[in-house]
């Protein structure tokens, strides 16, 4: 995760950041042994994301983001993504 003046950018993988806006949820369905979220975004290659994480605190003030996985939007996300108010 990287800081963008204001905006949380996140980088999935190295290099392949997502850039604001993005589009986030918690993955309540999932999120028994920890709690998931689901983001969706656009790349700085303009491809779009789906990507499953988890925030793991690392210290009192630190979080570290865990990638559970990333992948390509399907067509369904990527209508999503372009039908959501931002």
């Amino acid at each position: 995760v990287a800081l963008s003046g204001s905006l949380l950018r996140t980088c999935v993988p190295p290099g392949a950041c997502m850039e604001p806006p993005a589009m986030s949820v918690l993955d309540a369905a999932h999120s028994q042994a920890e709690e998931r979220w689901f983001k969706l975004g656009m790349a700085s290659d303009r491809k779009l994301l789906a990507v499953s994480h988890t925030y793991q605190h690392t210290g009192p003030i630190h979080v570290s983001l865990r990638i559970i996985s990333a992948r390509e939007a399907s067509k369904r996300e990527r209508q999503q993504y372009d039908n959501e108010p931002r």
